[in-house]
């Protein structure tokens, strides 16, 4: 899906909620490097340990009275979301647009899937290439990053907007700026009522070497974000909450 926003902000805690309805008003979540490195993203709204702006999740659990589950709009439902540009050439120039809407979806192969809406310039590049580049953004190039979400490659060249490189093909211009960039193949696009869904197989993956320690994306080196569509805002990220596929092995009966 094309994306839209108006306003940029890093991330801030917020006041002490200890509500369950508003517990996602201290702004809390999470993405590790290995996420980064990967391609994925992970949130995290319940924290699980006390700091000045957040509660334990048991603190929650412990309460009398718990707020029941509601309906809420399904538009909510991806929160936060990851921000990439998506690069493609189209009438034989770089275009980049920005796009929330994406996952990786398998490992071997690499795969990964984006939804654009299906009238953007950057999918008839998509379309006739049958390539493109995925490209995780750094707080430095926030605003350009924005502004690819603002206008179309229609009526105005992007082409110079960022520093291009290519891989193994000549047509999924990738941008030197970010973090991380896929070159991408197109292995299905499914045609939803209002968007396609471009499935692509990760030809291959580069990082920035600026932020990268070891084989990861170093948080400390980079400021990634994130999109809150309800917000209309960019999140950066807040502190580490605890140890993946490690924290809730307490759980696991013996």
């Amino acid at each position: 899906m094309g994306f839209k926003g108006s306003e940029v902000q890093i991330f801030s805690p917020r006041p002490k909620n200890k509500t369950a309805a508003n517990l996602s008003d201290c702004g809390c979540f999470v993405l590790t490097p290995r996420h980064f490195a990967c391609l994925t993203h992970s949130m995290c709204t319940i924290p699980t340990e006390k700091s000045d702006n957040c509660y334990r999740s048991t603190d929650l659990i412990n309460k009398e009275k718990i707020m029941s589950n509601i309906k809420i709009d399904f538009k909510s439902v991806y929160y936060p979301s990851p921000i990439v540009l998506v690069g493609a050439m189209v009438d034989d120039r770089p275009n980049y647009m920005t796009a929330a809407w994406f996952t990786k979806v398998h490992n071997t192969p690499p795969m990964i899937a984006v939804s654009l809406g299906s009238g953007h310039f950057t999918v008839k590049g998509i379309r006739a290439n049958k390539t493109f580049s995925i490209n995780i953004p750094e707080a430095l190039i926030i605003e350009k990053t924005d502004y690819c979400g603002l206008v179309s490659g229609k009526r105005v060249d992007k082409s110079d907007l960022f520093t291009p490189f290519y891989g193994q093909t000549d047509s999924a211009p990738m941008i030197s700026e970010s973090m991380i960039s896929m070159e991408c193949t197109v292995s299905e696009i499914v045609s939803l009522p209002q968007d396609d869904l471009v499935i692509g197989t990760v030809v291959e993956t580069y990082a920035n070497e600026k932020y990268v320690s070891g084989e990861c994306i170093d948080p400390h080196k980079a400021v990634p974000f994130c999109y809150v569509s309800q917000e209309k805002k960019y999140f950066g990220l807040g502190r580490a909450l605890g140890a993946a596929r490690s924290i809730g092995k307490k759980l696991i009966q013996k």
